[in-house]
């Protein structure tokens, strides 16, 4: 048993039930903020696409100009927001896996003997599955 496990484990039941309530309401938070992000980033890629194509298609000097100009300015704002979203990943990884230690020593006070639990999270939506899939490597059931 680590430190982390030996913590929870001399907690009472109440205080690791509160501190389980805690975890899923802060998880589910930062889930939905870098949900956010992550779809900004997929819209941001159409944009950056669809300027694209406009160049491609585009043969007057000034207004191809002009696009060139835009399609550089969002790809900064992509290149700031992938930095953010990078950074902003870690912490639901690191969140869930204290998560799961909780409801471990929790299920195990209830007799429950698993090697990992997850956090029950349902979302019916797809860029929610996307990002699951890019930050956790599988969808969290």
């Amino acid at each position: 048993m680590d430190k982390l496990e030996e913590g929870l484990a001399n907690l009472t039941t109440e205080g690791l039930e509160t501190l389980i309530f805690n975890l899923e309401n802060e998880f589910l938070k930062i889930v939905k903020f870098n949900l956010e992000h992550y779809e900004e980033l997929l819209f941001e890629e159409q944009i950056i696409k669809e300027l694209q194509n406009k160049i491609d298609l585009e043969n007057k000097p000034t207004k191809l100009m002009l696009l060139n100009q835009e399609i550089g300015e969002e790809e900064e704002r992509y290149g700031m927001l992938t930095l953010v979203f990078a950074g902003s990943s870690r912490d639901p990884r690191e969140r869930l896996y204290y998560l799961n230690q909780c409801r471990k020593i929790a299920n195990q006070r209830e007799g429950i003997n698993r090697e990992k639990t997850n956090c029950s999270l349902v979302f019916d939506n797809k860029a929610f599955e996307d990002y699951c899939n890019l930050v956790f490597g599988k969808r969290i059931e």
